[in-house]
């Protein structure tokens, strides 16, 4: 990707050459290029990034990063609904269009700024609690893999952690039948209370559990 990162510069240089020509045909024309994507893949490069390399060859960042914005509205409107199964498709999708994304910024404004990327948030969330390892280890081969991610590390980090931590949960209650919420966190020796609410949360929105009050107290079952 690296040699996408001069498209600024390159840009600009032609503007103002075309400006001080005051041909304004040209201005238009650079205004309205539009870049290939087609970027070189090392031996290094994660098989994940590979295979989206190889499935986007040949088309253009613009309609790429266009396609991004769309999954993207996709995936907010299935969160706004709850609809876990069609906002993971779309986040899976996304997860392709992420390097033209990038690409398009740098091309545009020479830097990268965004800090919300949905895809690898929600991702990370649900495909933790769903036990989807393989999308997990992909995000983390994406976030590790370019530099713009990596403040991400730490939500990759934390969803291997809730990985584990939803195996355990989900075995807990199997094995032992209904459990009242409070007591997951000692039946399992986990220091981080707050964090096995949160994981007990979102295997709730995806179904892998149910929660349901007897009185005052909280209990959680298999759905």
């Amino acid at each position: 990707m690296e040699e996408y990162k001069n498209l600024f510069f390159e840009r600009q240089k032609a503007l103002e050459k075309a400006r001080q020509d005051r041909n304004h045909e040209e201005i238009l024309r650079i205004y309205n290029e539009r870049t290939e994507y087609n970027p070189n893949s090392l031996s290094s490069t994660p098989e994940i990034i590979k295979r989206h390399r190889k499935v986007h060859n040949g088309l253009t960042v613009e309609y790429l990063t266009d396609t991004y914005f769309e999954l993207l509205q996709k995936i907010q409107q299935a969160d706004k609904e709850n609809n876990i199964q069609e906002l993971l498709l779309n986040a899976q999708l996304s997860l392709g269009l992420i390097e033209p994304l990038i690409i398009h910024s740098y091309k545009n404004y020479n830097s990268f700024e965004i800090k919300t990327i949905p895809a690898i948030e929600k991702g990370l969330k649900y495909f933790s609690v769903t036990g989807i390892i393989g999308q997990v280890k992909n995000i983390s081969d994406l976030v590790n893999f370019f530099t713009e991610l990596h403040f991400y590390k730490p939500e990759v980090d934390q969803a291997f952690k809730r990985l584990e931590l939803a195996s355990k949960i989900y075995s807990l209650i199997k094995d032992n039948g209904d459990c009242q919420q409070s007591k997951i966190k000692k039946a399992l020796n986990y220091d981080n209370g707050k964090f096995v609410s949160t994981t007990v949360y979102y295997m709730t929105k995806i179904g892998k559990l149910e929660k349901y009050n007897n009185g005052k107290t909280n209990f959680v079952k298999i759905k």
